[in-house]
């Protein structure tokens, strides 16, 4: 399975951002004549940092305007990994998403797990512009994503539900945050939709990003749509924590989070919103008898564990990820 995923797209104006104080910082001549004077708008928004300077340092809300220049951080390689399970009818949404996004260091790993109405025909269409992963059989959406992350080799893991769809500025907005504060955890903000997919227009991108930005995850102190489509992680931290547990279902993400929660800095991406949630019949938010049927085979797994003096965290396998990728 070779990684011939990768592709680049330069007409996004929000494909190359930089934090407006790396270049007010900066007094050199020579810097000013490679990137140019800033846009009008962007010079009244340093006017309006500025003034409030003292309360962006003692606070932890940040906000900031792309700018259309080239970013002066080292560049960040992002793996965007999409899972799909008999989702025929979503899945082709999810990925022609994948592949608009304008940031160019990306992958996109596309798994399908043991579909059996199709998808498979469908994911096997983008074979030549994704790595296409198709399971023997299904695993379960924690185990397609482990096996995607398995291969992944970005910086970053993207998420992506087969369901659910990246609005176009996701990966450049997402970029920004990371170039700015390197976290290990980027929590992105949903648009919820039904039907047809919303059509995400020029005038609805974004003038400025707003952030909230926490020393660890648990310090988090607003409230957040846990979802595997609006995590961003980086990859050493998932390999840390043993990526997502197959036990913990159906509350992975809460459980994937958990495990993060007192062990990397985390970013919370209060605007502008970067998925698109797709509600339909078949989510699991609306199958609350097989919620409360997996909530107690969590607890009667968890109580068993306890009881043969396990540890307390739930894992997938018995090494690491990072351990199977040396070979140990």
């Amino acid at each position: 399975m070779s990684l011939e995923a990768f592709w680049s797209y330069t007409t996004d104006p929000y494909s190359d951002l930089v934090i407006l104080w790396q270049l007010r910082k900066s007094r050199r001549p020579a810097m000013r004549e490679q990137f140019g004077a800033h846009p009008k708008s962007v010079r009244k928004s340093n006017v309006r940092q500025e003034k409030t300077k003292k309360e962006y340092r003692a606070g932890l809300r940040h906000s900031w305007p792309p700018a259309q220049v080239r970013c002066l951080m080292a560049a960040v390689k992002y793996s965007i990994i999409i899972t799909c399970h008999n989702q025929r009818g979503f899945i082709a949404d999810a990925i022609e998403s994948a592949l608009r996004q304008t940031c160019s260091n990306c992958e996109l790993i596309v798994v399908d797990d043991g579909s059996t109405d199709g998808s498979s025909e469908v994911v096997q269409r983008y074979s030549g512009r994704a790595q296409v992963v198709k399971l023997p059989k299904n695993t379960g959406a924690s185990g397609a994503r482990n096996a995607g992350s398995f291969l992944a080799k970005g910086d970053y893991l993207v998420f992506l539900d087969g369901d659910d769809v990246l609005k176009p500025w996701a990966l450049s907005v997402y970029d920004s945050v990371i170039q700015k504060y390197r976290p290990s955890v980027v929590l992105a903000t949903l648009t919820w939709f039904q039907g047809t997919v919303p059509v995400a227009g020029e005038t609805e991108a974004p003038r400025e990003i707003e952030v909230v930005n926490y020393d660890y995850l648990a310090q988090k102190d607003r409230g957040y749509r846990s979802s595997a489509s609006a995590l961003v992680i980086q990859r050493t931290a998932f390999e840390q924590v043993r990526g997502w547990a197959k036990e913990a279902c159906p509350f992975e993400d809460q459980h994937l989070e958990a495990k993060l929660a007192f062990s990397c800095r985390a970013i919370t991406v209060v605007h502008p919103q970067t998925v698109f949630y797709r509600l339909h019949s078949s989510n699991t938010i609306h199958d609350v008898e097989k919620i409360v049927r997996d909530a107690m085979g969590l607890c009667r797994r968890r109580c068993r564990q306890r009881n043969r003096g396990a540890s307390v965290m739930i894992s997938d396998e018995p090494q690491s990820l990072a351990g199977q990728r040396s070979g140990r």
